[in-house]
């Protein structure tokens, strides 16, 4: 990449400084890995995005960038499904607030690459369930979070503890459970 790509890769002539020009290139891919679901595909788009961004910051800039010390936590699957899908979430809810403090391509990159790997994780906790329902899978569509939770509850209450269980158990979950399942087995394609 040459001087004037980086200027034009952070559309530099539009602002007065270059921490303000790359701040308003990654607020809006910021804003989508904080807000969509997690999709292997979309994810990955976001992070060759980040990395031009991060090349033509450091071509202009001419300052290697320095990445923060980011804890790594790795997602293992616990006994029962409704203990995982907690660590889970609290995984993600991290990463999450990790994002939202940095405005450091590289820092993002890393986060990124650790939500996917905890991602594929708890995807690959799911992939045995096989069900059947009658709506399609949008996999933009994710399932309401707290609602997903709340009838893992309810089937732990009932004793429904694990995946086996769980698939066993096909006729107590939602047709909206289900899709939600089949859309994270997709998520990671």
């Amino acid at each position: 990449m040459i001087l004037k790509e980086a200027e034009q890769v952070l559309d530099l002539h539009r602002f007065d400084n270059l921490d303000e020009a790359l701040e308003q290139r990654i607020f809006p891919i910021k804003t989508f890995l904080l807000t969509a679901p997690i999709l292997k595909k979309t994810f990955l788009t976001k992070l060759e995005k980040l990395a031009l961004i991060e090349e033509a910051y450091q071509l202009i800039s001419k300052n290697p960038s320095e990445i923060a010390v980011l804890e790594t936590k790795i997602f293992l699957p616990q006994e029962g499904v409704l203990t995982s899908h907690m660590q889970y979430e609290s995984l993600i809810s991290e990463a999450h607030l990790q994002l939202s403090t940095t405005n450091k391509p590289v820092e993002i990159i890393e986060i990124c690459k650790n939500l996917l790997t905890t991602h594929s994780a708890y995807v690959e906790m799911w992939k045995d369930c096989q069900f059947q329902n009658s709506s399609e899978v949008i996999l933009s569509k994710q399932m309401d979070r707290m609602r997903f939770h709340e009838e893992l509850i309810t089937l732990n209450d009932k004793g429904i503890q694990s995946v086996e269980a769980i698939r066993q158990h096909e006729s107590f979950l939602s047709n909206d459970f289900k899709i939600e399942i089949q859309r994270l087995q997709k998520s990671m394609q």
